[in-house]
């Protein structure tokens, strides 16, 4: 489990919890479940090695059938991931039956480890994460088309898809499946799409050293407010339900250590996030050589490039009509790069 949590903390810019479920699968990685059956099936055997334990020898996968398909036949899902991640375990912090455990008097939360996988920090700040992809549409299947996200529809501003059909494969706007309406709804076949994004890419940006963005979490004492203020509410309503004098002591102790770890938090400062962006030695048209077709769609989404693309005219089936079409960077370093890139040639022009 350790190199599974060091790859899911590590690798997992601008991923999405499936696909990095994906290659953690793909790597043979066991799941938790799987990890610890195998660590019980392996303890057993060093406990004991009589021939009664011959029948242990399949335990941990008969365990990993019980789990389900998600868990033995699938490997790592998604839901896997986000409950990792979300985990107070990776803060190093006790559970028990879904609570933290805390101290006495303080409420601190009981550590099991001193070098927890997650700062309070970084663990807000994941969990921020995935709150906001909850709160998006739900994404296609299909997104490995190399400019999802990238193209627009000129008419209705809403992205545009990849349509594979056996005679051709073209990006085209789909305002109308969830029920909206497009007032030109707009084609574009992927061959023409795709080379122009690329050469007006590399012409703009190709040139600039590639900048990588690092940011340093802030702290927000609220999430943790939130939960222990949601666990003192619920020991709240248990007031009054005590009969013996060593439970009613119980209560208040407990009612007293949430007290103090609430006083604590609210009495520590919010500090915003920071974002170091450093230079690398690479070109983007370096990167982009070396890259595959999906990263090379996060390579142009990172740096902001957005394509809108206007509904075509009859005869325009031999090549790519370039008035309808518009390529814009609006990440606001890459577009003043791209700016200066566009006045310097044009002066070399004139």
């Amino acid at each position: 489990m350790p190199e599974a949590v060091q790859l899911l903390t590590a690798r997992g810019k601008g991923k999405s919890p499936t696909a990095i479920a994906i290659e953690l699968t793909a790597e043979g990685l066991l799941t938790p479940r799987r990890y610890w059956a195998k660590k019980r099936q392996e303890l057993r055997k060093a406990q004991t090695a009589t021939a009664a334990d011959a029948e242990l020898s399949n335990d941990a996968e008969d365990e990993a059938e019980r789990e389900g398909p998600s868990q033995s036949r699938r490997g790592w899902t998604g839901a896997i991931i986000k409950a990792m991640l979300t985990d107070h375990a990776m803060l190093g912090w006790k559970t028990y039956n879904g609570q933290v455990v805390r101290k006495t008097q303080t409420g601190v939360p009981v550590p099991f480890t001193d070098e927890p996988i997650l700062t309070r920090e970084e663990f807000a700040h994941v969990s921020a994460l995935f709150e906001a992809r909850s709160r998006q549409p739900v994404e296609r299947k299909d997104t490995n088309a190399p400019l999802l996200g990238v193209l627009l529809c000129d008419g209705c501003g809403g992205r545009m898809y990849l349509q594979r059909r056996a005679k051709a494969q073209n990006y085209v706007c789909q305002a109308f499946s969830p029920g909206m309406q497009c007032s030109a709804p707009s084609s574009i076949k992927q061959a023409w799409a795709e080379e122009y994004v690329e050469r007006e890419f590399l012409r703009r940006l190709g040139g600039i050293r590639v900048q990588e963005h690092i940011t340093i979490p802030g702290y927000d004492p609220a999430p943790e407010i939130d939960e222990t203020e949601a666990e003192f509410k619920a020991h709240l309503a248990e007031r009054g339900k005590q009969k013996s004098r060593a439970a009613i002591a119980a209560w208040q102790e407990l009612h007293d250590t949430l007290d103090a770890r609430l006083a604590e938090l609210e009495a520590r400062p919010k500090t915003e996030p920071q974002t170091v962006v450093k230079e690398l030695s690479t070109t983007y048209a370096q990167t982009w050589e070396a890259s595959d077709d999906l990263e090379r769609r996060a390579l142009l989404l990172d740096c902001g490039v957005v394509v809108r693309v206007k509904r075509g005219t009859r005869g325009g089936w031999r090549k790519l009509d370039e008035s309808r079409v518009s390529f814009d960077v609006t990440a606001e370093f890459f577009a003043d790069a791209a700016a200066e890139h566009d006045g310097l040639a044009a002066e070399l022009t004139n």
